[in-house]
């Protein structure tokens, strides 16, 4: 996001994460469903714990939810974006927010990734 709005954007996500219904994919109303098994919590506590050493912050959420099924919290992160975990695809409910100052640098961002 661009250093003008990042603080209010973040905010207003942080805000919507709150209505975001966990549970069962078939029920429309249904935004995050579970994960597709034990290994995919794996790789999300391991990307949690990932993120964390290298410096980032978790904004909301980050934690597997108790009960049946694999669910975990939607997360919204706050990291470098010249870290590690940024350059690989997880495939979980994990978004990292990043602060560009303009167009040049947000191409870059994106570009870096192999």
């Amino acid at each position: 996001m661009h250093a003008n709005i990042y603080d209010q954007f973040k905010e207003k996500l942080m805000k919507s994460y709150d209505n975001i219904k966990i549970g069962d994919p078939l029920d429309d109303s249904t935004i995050c469903g579970p994960l597709m098994g034990e290994n995919a919590v794996k790789i999300f506590v391991d990307g949690i714990e990932e993120i964390k050493k290298q410096g980032g912050k978790i904004i909301k959420g980050g934690k597997v939810i108790n009960r049946i099924g694999y669910y975990v919290e939607p997360t919204l992160v706050e990291i470098d974006p010249h870290a590690k975990i940024v350059q690989e695809e997880l495939f979980v409910p994990i978004l990292y927010l990043f602060k560009f100052s303009n167009i040049e640098e947000a191409i870059k961002f994106n570009n870096s990734v192999p």
